[in-house]
């Protein structure tokens, strides 16, 4: 529903947290928050519904016309070929997101490693 209203897929948290991210919290913080608000919730749902979210965001950022939101799917997604091709078409990676002012290179911090 969200994706459908054009809801920005590069947006970012004060803390530099992407949309992909939000699939990536910890299990005890999720758990934590829905404790505090009296939400049942079951791990194995939760894990499921994380990887089918963060496989459809990564479908479709992939897909976009924009080189700097390609580019945020290939860093978040470890593609390699990916990156290279989305740098290739000479992405602008001083380009700021409007909802944060943050550069694409700063997108997907919050992602790796984790």
């Amino acid at each position: 529903m969200l994706l459908d209203a054009g809801a920005d897929l590069t947006a970012t948290s004060l803390g530099g947290d992407t949309v992909l991210a939000a699939t990536e919290v910890p299990w005890d913080v999720t758990e934590y928050v829905a404790n505090l608000l009296d939400i049942p919730i079951e791990r194995e749902a939760v894990t499921a519904g994380r990887r089918d979210c963060a496989e459809l965001l990564n479908l479709v950022l992939a897909e976009s016309n924009d080189p700097a939101v390609r580019l945020l799917a290939a860093i978040a997604t470890n593609e390699s070929q990916g990156v290279r091709e989305a740098l290739a078409t000479e992405v602008d990676l001083e380009t700021r997101s409007g909802a944060t002012g943050s550069t694409p290179p700063r997108w997907p911090r919050s992602s790796a490693g984790r």
